[in-house]
């Protein structure tokens, strides 16, 4: 890696390096330091070990094809003195998954942390990843865009009105399966019917979020059954406790389940569980050996064979003053065997 000796501040890469990379935002040339406000055209193209740099904040242009194919660069951030990008500058670098510019940025912006570059003042997408939301803010999708990003599985689109895709569709989205889903605004299939025509499968969605989750994942989990859709805006959610749990209530107090709720906005809500205080210990007996439970802790009797108690993450626990659940229980070689354990 060097600097362009007829432009000092220009900076080139004639090495490959891998790993992580910092560009200096200084360097010193026949004793004269120089402010590096540029990363030039092909500076690391096919730098394949590269898997992170950071951007100076001097630097105020990248040219085209500077990390063409840096198929192992994960992250990008765009520094607030960034002032021009160009649109294959980041071609084919596959394995991006973030991408975010400075909020100081007055050119290029990442708006909704969408994981994309936009160009602001036209809202242009010029660089995306696998990871990218398109806002409904972009009219266009630049060339190169999505050129290359193999492991693309699907496609986000909050634009009501289809964002025009610059030249050739292909020249965008080359190297990006044409049957992945593309997800759409209710409505705006008629938009996309002709713009995105290389992608058939466009799928309309409501553009609210229901999220539902569980607030241990040990004691049971959650589901949406149903909805919403572009037909309705009621959903049917349910929670379901594992054994020796039972559901409590939802984050909002009801305690409905399962349960339909009409999602007028985005909407997250989190399922309770707790011990079930109400069920039977059982008692299980292998040949001479008899384990059952007194208070809070496992007792095994009819043997002095090693014992070892695990919970039901597979973690070696002690058997003392244990909380509800659902325990295994190994003596000697004998196959493990199942201990409920009530508070």
């Amino acid at each position: 890696m060097a600097r362009d000796i007829n432009h000092p501040g220009h900076w080139e890469g004639y090495t490959k390096p891998t790993g992580s990379l910092t560009i200096p935002s200084n360097v010193t040339y026949n004793g004269t330091i120089y402010t590096v406000t540029e990363i030039g055209s092909r500076a690391f193209e096919t730098c394949v070990g590269l898997a992170s740099v950071i951007i100076p904040n001097t630097v105020t242009s990248v040219h085209s094809r500077a990390f063409y194919e840096c198929t192992s660069l994960a992250s990008i951030y765009i520094p607030s003195s960034v002032q021009s990008i160009a649109s294959n500058a980041f071609q084919s670098c596959s394995g991006l998954i973030s991408i975010a510019v400075s909020s100081n940025n007055s050119y290029y912006d990442s708006r909704n942390s969408c994981n994309a570059i936009i160009r602001t003042s036209t809202n242009d997408l010029i660089v995306g990843c696998k990871n990218t939301v398109i806002p409904n803010t972009v009219t266009s999708i630049g060339p190169y865009a999505f050129y290359g990003c193999s492991g693309l599985e699907s496609i986000i689109s909050h634009a009501a009105v289809a964002p025009s895709i610059s030249g050739f569709s292909f020249d965008a989205f080359t190297g990006v399966s044409s049957t992945i889903p593309v997800f759409i605004p209710c409505g705006s299939a008629a938009s996309y019917a002709s713009e995105w025509s290389y992608f058939p499968n466009r799928i309309e969605v409501p553009e609210l979020s229901l999220i539902v989750t569980s607030d241990n994942n040990t004691m049971g989990f959650t589901q949406i059954l149903s909805g919403p859709n572009c037909s309705g805006s009621m959903a049917t959610i349910l929670a379901t406790a594992y054994t020796c749990y039972r559901f409590a209530y939802w984050s909002d107090g009801s305690t409905d389940n399962p349960r339909q709720i009409a999602v007028t906005q985005d909407t997250e809500l989190t399922a309770y569980f707790e011990a079930d205080s109400g069920t039977e210990v059982e008692e299980i007996t292998l040949d001479n050996i008899s384990l059952h439970t007194r208070g809070n802790r496992i007792v095994i009797e009819g043997t002095t064979d090693e014992v070892r108690v695990f919970d039901m993450t597979g973690r070696n626990v002690r058997n003392e003053e244990l909380p509800a659940g659902v325990y295994l229980v190994k003596v000697g070689d004998y196959l493990t065997r199942k201990v409920v354990v009530i508070r």
